[in-house]
């Protein structure tokens, strides 16, 4: 999917903030609480989570865009993430995470619409995304933002 990027209104959620190197064991826990028994479940241990948040930090899926990329944290822990990568010179929505706990809240749509006006502030055209099909929340989420298949 992708989407043109242009400024966009939106209400700030409370305590958002760019993540760093300090949160890749909670952006690991994040992971595999978020995914645990959905569609992109592919039981990944702690280790395993956290070489992905390693690999998505060191840029195996692109330049990571740290300070377009958001995270917010609820009751001493993440509660939801939304990590950016620059792919090709474009950007790529690496990973949107939420614990099932705080789903419904707005932190998923909260986060990438700060990390959409951050990437538009920064001059950026276009951003990508790819979604796991048959995951009709996140696909809903996603066209509701303005998201549009990408031509084949």
């Amino acid at each position: 999917m992708r989407l043109a990027l242009t400024p966009r209104r939106i209400a700030r959620i409370e305590g958002t903030r760019a993540p760093s190197a300090a949160d890749r064991e909670a952006l690991a826990d994040l992971m595999l609480d978020a995914y645990r028994g959905t569609i992109d479940d592919e039981d990944e241990t702690l280790e395993d989570a956290i070489a992905e948040v390693d690999r998505t930090f060191a840029g195996e899926y692109g330049d990571f865009l740290g300070a377009c990329s958001r995270v917010v944290g609820r009751e001493q822990q993440l509660a939801s993430a939304c990590l950016i990568t620059l792919f090709e010179g474009k950007p790529w929505l690496s990973v949107s995470m939420t614990r099932p706990r705080w789903k419904r809240h707005g932190f998923a749509r909260g986060l990438l619409n700060e990390s959409l006006n951050l990437l538009a502030e920064a001059r950026y055209q276009e951003i990508g995304l790819i979604v796991t099909e048959g995951n009709s929340a996140a696909e809903a989420l996603y066209r509701s933002l303005g998201f549009e298949p990408a031509p084949s």
